[in-house]
């Protein structure tokens, strides 16, 4: 990481505000499930999340175009990777360039690699080559690596922990700002994977909704670990009470 990039550590601090805890909100799930929940109408739940304090959003370049007002306070993140559907889902490929993230006014981008797939080495020499071009122009990355199966970078027999590790210390090595890693169920071993990346910021992604209460938890176990912050799509966009979990989460490092 180029550290001696002023922009690219300008634009960290957007997304880490004065030292505190991120939450970004992430509204990819319209492209990839299909619009649903709070995603229905992305313009009015945008206003909301803005309304209730969160930190960044994460999205495609189009939802920051149509939908997020340029006055609006939060770090733009803007996802790089798309997939196919069906037996294909988890194998992305960046497919939005860096120039057109930086035209949507981005603060940092994300590329995905889902270790597993047949086309992981193609995922993570797409992740390096991101990198690359967005640190030109002192832009953050955010890896957002996960495990989906048996994986030739690892042991079949590695537990949960050691797998999301494993990745995440990937992110470490390929040049990566930020990581976004899986929760992997409790504080102790989730501080496993922020110690194989550390001093990259991490942060938790929230995974499929279970329940308003699962949200804080996770938040709370990620924090304790030593999460930098959260990365929450589902978990916001079905809550019951967004407000209600967004309050719970701020009182977790409050």
């Amino acid at each position: 990481m180029p550290y001696n990039c002023h922009g690219l550590q300008v634009r960290l601090s957007r997304l880490f505000p004065e030292g505190q805890p991120g939450l970004v909100a992430v509204l990819d799930d319209g492209f990839f499930s299909g619009p649903s929940g709070r995603l229905l109408k992305p313009g009015e739940y945008l206003k909301t999340l803005i309304d209730l304090g969160v930190t960044g959003v994460m999205a495609f370049p189009g939802i920051f175009d149509q939908f997020v007002e340029p006055s609006a306070k939060l770090a733009r993140v803007v996802n790089l990777s798309t997939a196919g559907f069906g037996e294909w889902s988890f194998d992305r490929r960046v497919s939005v360039s860096v120039r057109t993230a930086i035209c949507s006014a981005a603060d940092a981008v994300t590329v995905h690699a889902s270790l597993g797939t047949p086309g992981e080495a193609e995922m993570l020499r797409e992740l390096v080559r991101a990198v690359g071009e967005a640190h030109d122009y002192g832009i953050p990355v955010i890896a957002a690596i996960y495990h989906r199966g048996a994986s030739n970078l690892a042991d079949g027999s590695q537990s949960l922990e050691q797998r999301t590790a494993h990745a995440a210390r990937i992110a470490l090595e390929l040049g990566a700002d930020v990581v976004k890693a899986s929760y992997t169920g409790d504080s102790s071993s989730f501080a496993t994977v922020v110690r194989a990346c550390s001093p990259l910021p991490v942060l938790v992604a929230g995974g499929p909704y279970t329940s308003d209460s699962d949200v804080v938890a996770i938040a709370r176990g990620s924090f304790e670990a030593g999460a930098a912050g959260y990365c929450f799509g589902r978990g916001l966009t079905h809550a019951v009470d967004l407000a209600t979990v967004l309050r719970g989460i701020e009182s977790v490092h409050a």
